[in-house]
């Protein structure tokens, strides 16, 4: 593998997959260090996750589960419509509106 990325971690295992993927395997964190990183493809993420700073996601967000949490004094909105107890599955809402 030929890169300008450095990864320091305990026990880690980089493998090229048979399909030209790279997995990188570690016992412990990896920390990697780069001016950027791109990743062209999927990425999982397989467990909680902590940005430190921005993040900008050019495309569509789908969040997935039971709670979506902004903790924010000021939630800025652009669509001049937003749509509660929208119903996907024809279950009725129990709860709806503010708290």
């Amino acid at each position: 593998v030929n890169s300008d990325m450095s990864a320091n971690a305990v026990h880690t295992q980089t493998v090229v997959n048979n399909d030209g993927s790279l997995a990188v395997q570690s016992d412990t964190s990896v920390d990697i260090s780069a001016p950027a990183v791109s990743i062209t493809g999927q990425l999982n993420v397989n467990n909680d996750t902590t940005f430190q700073n921005n993040v900008t996601i050019e495309g569509n967000l789908e969040v997935l589960g039971t709670l979506n949490a902004i903790d924010r004094q000021t939630l800025d909105i652009a669509d001049n419509k937003i749509t509660l107890n929208f119903i996907t599955n024809n279950v009725p809402v129990l709860f709806y509106g503010f708290e």
